[in-house]
């Protein structure tokens, strides 16, 4: 019993610490909750996602590090949207974890897709791909810029240009050190 209730409240310490840490990472299918009222809707019954894969309830979240997150979203039974994926759980709720690799993982084969120039700079330059900044439709992104990527409407991207280092410094300053992604 002692260990449950060690764990529970550890696993509600870390969502906790996720939404507070990464407010502007939660979505709540376009509701404007913030992390106290988010946790008071999980339950024991609410069903934890990570990277769409079912892992359970709170104590899931033992092993994740928040600063791995690349956003959360709560989902309740009464949403008109819900990923396929976790409909089967959606009675007791879902919470929705993605991982920044799982983000990454998506949206850059998207955006080569797109891009040739994008492509070649981040398959044939790979060492500097992580640090890029990104910038969408004029507006730098940060923090959690993974999140946001994975949430691009691709079909609405007109262009995607990547400027080098030099180029990116010019217009961005010293937070362009690696170069810059411009997306509209």
């Amino acid at each position: 019993m002692k260990m449950n209730f060690t764990k529970t409240l550890f696993a509600c310490a870390s969502i906790l610490c996720l939404l507070s840490c990464s407010s502007s990472l939660i979505a709540t299918n376009g509701k404007k909750w913030n992390g106290t009222e988010v946790l008071q809707k999980i339950t024991d019954e609410t069903v934890f996602y990570v990277d769409y894969e079912k892992v359970g309830h709170k104590s899931a979240l033992n092993t994740i590090d928040p600063s791995d997150i690349a956003s959360i979203t709560m989902y309740e039974k009464s949403d008109k949207k819900v990923p396929k994926a976790i409909k089967d759980d959606i009675d007791n709720g879902v919470v929705l974890l993605i991982t920044k690799k799982y983000a990454i993982s998506n949206y850059r084969p998207k955006l080569a897709n797109i891009s040739k120039e994008y492509h070649d700079r981040t398959v044939t330059e790979p060492n500097d791909r992580d640090n890029l900044m990104y910038v969408i439709n004029d507006e730098i992104l940060k923090p959690n810029v993974e999140g946001k990527l994975m949430n691009l409407k691709f079909s609405k991207v007109k262009s995607i240009v990547v400027l080098s280092a030099d180029e990116a410094q010019k217009i961005y300053g010293s937070g362009a050190n690696n170069g810059a992604v411009i997306i509209k």
